[in-house]
């Protein structure tokens, strides 16, 4: 009898461990997350499109917007790189020190590759080119 006892507190906690890491793995998936905290960027590649470039920062281009998770955000300026480490709602910060602010949403997914919210052109992560 004890042994199924500890079968089903084992059973139990394992269930229970799984509902918290789903739960939060789809936090993770919904925009609203991103909206709610902000979010840091390490690779470029991460996002799911971007704009045209409007200059360069230590050797990273500067897109004059980016689209992540169905939001577009606005190039706003060069910060430190201790900025990451207080980024606040609607901010996307790219790792070579980039600020990005929140300006509207993605159109539709079939018309990403063809302009962002606010009219900018914007093109797939494949089509970059680099």
């Amino acid at each position: 009898m004890d042994a199924l006892y500890c079968i089903a507190i084992t059973l139990a906690l394992a269930l229970s461990l799984r509902w918290a890491v789903m739960r939060q793995l789809d936090r993770w998936e919904s925009a609203e997350y991103f909206r709610r905290y902000g979010v840091i960027i390490k690779h470029p590649r991460a996002l799911d499109v971007i704009g045209d470039v409007v200059g360069s920062y230590l050797g990273a281009p500067i897109y004059g917007s980016v689209g992540f998770k169905g939001m577009v955000h606005e190039f706003a300026g060069v910060v430190p790189a201790n900025y990451q480490r207080r980024i606040d709602a609607n901010e996307l910060y790219l790792d070579s020190g980039l600020l990005y602010v929140m300006s509207g949403e993605l159109p539709a997914p079939a018309h990403r590759a063809r302009s962002g919210a606010s009219g900018i052109r914007m093109r797939p992560l494949g089509d970059r080119g680099g």
